[in-house]
Formats: structure tokens, C-alpha cells, sequence
């Protein structure tokens, strides 16, 4: 329904409903797709088959994997970071529960080394970042938990290098009677701002998805494939679609119905500067199309 008012003369207006609200969408269209990954998952996927793969040196030995190759492409890298597993992260606040936890110690060292890891895990990105001349980037990944952690003047040195001083969380966890409530709001805060880092990520992969040429070839091979493929699954998510249509026009032979006349109650308000209007009987009003 849409909006109700009432002017001085008692009759109620109705603004209508909305049109993107008629219709649940939903309903009329099949929400399943074959495949929703998106490129950065695709390059990301990449990435990680290649971190299995072993890398051999002349001597044939052993010297790391094919990742460390691929990922000094600043794109790949950024795909990386945006498919950074946080489950970790996830699990442990849905776990810790400083109210009702039965050994709140051994939370609380949880809830430390995570936020040591993390940490590291963020300075890790931001260096390589910069390694790869995506300074920008970095100092927005950088800057993301020192903006959004509250308790962040007394664990994180802004005039110094910025980093979380994980020893003087130790020191407040056995020490500061609220030390929970403070390692608990410092795990949201940290969730939060690793959410923005990768929404941030994003921003910059697609301004430079097709904006960048300095690929290596394999790695300029590897994007060509997903652009490629990209295109193959969108018309593969339509298969639904075609299905239905298929299957109503030319299985049942359905036809698509005219539109029919439908009848509708107007109340016209005047404007201010007039006292008195006359609409003419028939007189045609524009009544929009509905395009859904």
C-alpha cells in the first residue's frame, strides 16, 4: 500500500505504491545462477591452485611455488586479498561470549593471537602493496583498524609506526578488571574494518580490471580467460530463462496477453494561486507504463 495522508478535506490520498514494489521480482524470475563467482573470485581460485603447485630451481629443488609468481600481479594480489578466508575470525566471536564464557582466559588468549595474525596478515598486504606500486591502496589498507578500533590510544602507537601493541593486550587481559568487554569490542572492530579493507580492494580491482597493461604474459593470459569465461556465464545463468520460454511458447504455445484497461479513483489538489478548476468530461490523463 502506499502512503496515506488526509487534507482538510478528510479525504485520504494514497501515493501509490511504489513500482519497483509491485512485484517481487523474486517471484517472477529465477533467482539461481550456474555460476555467480565474479572475476576476483576466479583469479583468486587461480592463485590458490597455484600455491600447490611446487616451484623448482634450476638444481631441481624445491623453491616455493608458482603463487609467489603469479601474485606480484598487482590485480591477482588484489583478488587475494579480497577472497581472504575470515572464518577464523567469525567463529571465534560467535564462540566468545565474555558473559557467559566458562574459561575466560584462554578466550581472551584466543582473541589475542587472533588479532595478532590479523594484524600481521594486514602489514603483509600493505607491504607487498607497495612493493608492487600500489601505494594508494596500501595506505588505505593500513589506515583501515587505526581508524575503526575505539580503544586504539591505548593499543596502537598512531605516532609511531601504527602497529597494535599485542604485549600490552596481554598486560590489560590479566590486569584490567574489563578487560573482556575491551578485547571483545577490539575482535568487532577489527572484523569491521577487514570487511571494509576487502570492500575497498574492490573499488581498485574493477578500476583497474581493464585499465591496467603492465601484465606479465602468463598473467595477462590468466585475466583473458575470466573475461572470456565471464562472457560464457552469462549467458549460461539465462538458461532458466530461455528454459521458460521455451517451454511456454513453444511447448504449450502460450501467448503473451494485451494489456488490459483497469479503472482507478483520482483526486485532484489545486494549486495554491487557484481557487477553482474545471476538468472537462473524457478529459485523458497520463497514466505511465508499467514496465514490469
Amino acid at each position: 500500500m502506499g502512503d496515506k495522508k488526509k487534507d482538510s478535506t478528510g479525504i485520504k490520498k494514497r501515493n501509490g505504491t511504489i513500482r519497483d514494489s509491485r512485484f517481487n521480482r523474486l517471484l517472477l524470475e529465477n533467482p539461481f545462477r550456474i555460476d555467480d563467482r565474479s572475476s576476483w573470485d576466479h583469479l583468486a581460485y587461480i592463485a590458490s591452485y597455484l600455491e600447490k603447485l611446487n616451484y623448482f630451481n634450476l638444481e631441481n629443488r624445491i623453491e616455493g611455488d608458482w603463487k609467489k609468481l603469479v601474485t606480484r600481479d598487482s590485480l591477482i594480489y588484489m583478488a587475494t586479498i579480497i577472497n581472504e578466508p575470515t572464518d577464523d575470525l567469525a567463529k571465534l566471536i560467535k564462540e566468545f561470549d565474555h558473559k557467559h564464557v566458562q574459561d575466560e582466559d584462554d578466550a581472551k588468549e584466543k582473541i589475542i593471537d587472533s588479532l595478532a595474525k590479523w594484524w600481521d596478515r594486514i602489514q603483509e598486504w600493505a607491504n607487498k602493496l607497495y612493493t608492487i606500486k600500489e601505494n594508494d591502496l596500501a595506505d588505505k589498507i593500513l589506515s583501515s583498524p587505526i581508524e575503526r578500533i575505539k580503544f586504539k590510544r591505548d593499543f596502537i602507537d598512531e605516532d609511531g609506526d601504527g602497529k597494535l601493541d599485542i604485549e600490552k593486550l596481554k598486560e590489560t587481559a590479566k590486569s584490567n578488571s574489563e578487560s573482556a568487554e575491551i578485547l571483545d569490542a577490539i575482535l568487532h572492530d577489527f572484523q569491521k574494518a577487514i570487511a571494509h579493507i576487502k570492500e575497498t580492494t574492490k573499488r581498485y580491482f574493477e578500476a583497474r580490471f581493464l585499465d591496467n597493461d603492465s601484465h606479465l604474459p602468463q598473467n595477462a593470459m590468466y585475466i583473458t580467460f575470466v573475461l572470456l569465461y565471464l562472457r560464457i556465464v552469462d549467458k549460461l545463468n539465462n538458461v532458466s530463462q530461455r528454459h521458460l520460454d521455451f517451454y511456454y511458447e513453444d511447448i504449450l504455445r502460450q501467448e503473451t496477453k494485451r494489456g488490459t484497461k483497469s479503472r482507478s479513483i483520482l483526486n485532484f489538489t489545486l494549486q495554491p494561486i487557484v481557487n477553482q478548476s474545471v476538468i472537462p468530461k473524457g478529459t485523458l490523463l497520463s497514466a505511465g507504463k508499467i514496465l514490469d
